[in-house]
C-alpha cells in the first residue's frame, strides 16, 4: 500500500482519510467541486456633494456588488438568546450538499437608522489625491445587509431567475442568512444613512475614489469569505472636484462589473 501525502487543500476540507490509502481507496478526482461566488463592484455612480447643517462636506455616491460567479454567497449566523453564535460560509457544491466554512465574519443589528442586521465591513471605501498632494479620506460606513435587490444587467452566465436572499430583520432564535445569488445586484443608492466620504477637510482638485467588496486587511488577506476570484473586487472612478461649487466630474473609470 502506497504511503500518500495529503494536499492542504484537502485538509481544509474537513475530509477525514486515513494515512496510508491506495488509489482505489481515495481519489481527488472524486471530491465534489466546490461553487464558489466572485464578488466584483459595478461602476460607482450618483457622486454628488453634499452640505449638511452642521457644514460638514461630504462625497456621497451610490455603489453596487456583484455575485458573477458559479455559485452564491451566503453567510449565515444562528442566534441564540440575542447573541449570533458563530458566522459561517455556506458553499454549495456540485451534486453533493452545501459545505459549511467557519468565518471571522460579524452580523450585527441596526446601527444605521434601518432595523435590520448587517455584516460588518463588507465592503469598503477610500479616497485619495492624484497630484502628489498626501490627501485621503475614508468612509465611516460599517454596517451591510447583503441581499438581492436587481439582476444584474447584462445578465450573468448561470444567473439565478429568482431572487433568494432577502434583509433579515427578526430578533427571534434561529438562523440569519444574508447573500447575493449568482446574477444579482446588492445596490447601496448614495442617500442611504453613512452612504458617503467626509470630505470636509480636503481641497478642490483630482481624486481617485476606491471601493472594494469584501475588503483585503492585514488580518485577512482574503476578506471575510472564500471566492473563486480574490483579486477582482476593487474598482475606482478618477474625479475632478470642486469643493466650493460643489462639483464632481467624471474623468476616468476603472475595473468594474
Amino acid at each position: 500500500m502506497a504511503l500518500v501525502t495529503l494536499p492542504r487543500s484537502l485538509a481544509a476540507l474537513g475530509v477525514a482519510v486515513a494515512s496510508t490509502v491506495g488509489p482505489s481507496q481515495f481519489a481527488v478526482a472524486d471530491l465534489p467541486p466546490d461553487l464558489l461566488p466572485d464578488l466584483r463592484m459595478a461602476r460607482l455612480g450618483d457622486l454628488q456633494i453634499e452640505t449638511g447643517d452642521d457644514g460638514e462636506r461630504r462625497l456621497r455616491f451610490t455603489a453596487v456588488i456583484v455575485n458573477v460567479g458559479a455559485g452564491p454567497m451566503e453567510a449565515v449566523g444562528v442566534l441564540r438568546g440575542g447573541e449570533i453564535d458563530g458566522i459561517v460560509q455556506r458553499i454549495q457544491r456540485e451534486g453533493a450538499a452545501p459545505r459549511e466554512v467557519p468565518t471571522d465574519a460579524q452580523f450585527y443589528f441596526s446601527g444605521d437608522g434601518h432595523e435590520h442586521w448587517h455584516i460588518r465591513d463588507m465592503q469598503a471605501y477610500r479616497l485619495e489625491r492624484l497630484d502628489g498632494v498626501d490627501a485621503t479620506a475614508v468612509s465611516e460606513k460599517h454596517g451591510f445587509c447583503l441581499w438581492d435587490n436587481e439582476r444584474a444587467s447584462p445578465a450573468v452566465p448561470g444567473g439565478q431567475r429568482a431572487a433568494a436572499f432577502n434583509c433579515p430583520e427578526s430578533l427571534d432564535d434561529g438562523e440569519v442568512r444574508m447573500g447575493l445569488s449568482v446574477g444579482w445586484r446588492d445596490v447601496y443608492p448614495a442617500s442611504l444613512p453613512d452612504q458617503f466620504i467626509d470630505v470636509s477637510g480636503l481641497e478642490s482638485g483630482r481624486y481617485r475614489l476606491w471601493a472594494e467588496a469584501d475588503p483585503a486587511s492585514p488580518d485577512r488577506p482574503n476578506g471575510w469569505f472564500a471566492e473563486s476570484d480574490e483579486a477582482n473586487n476593487l474598482t475606482w472612478v478618477d474625479l475632478d472636484i470642486d469643493f466650493d461649487a460643489g462639483s464632481v466630474l467624471v474623468v476616468g473609470y476603472g475595473p468594474s462589473a
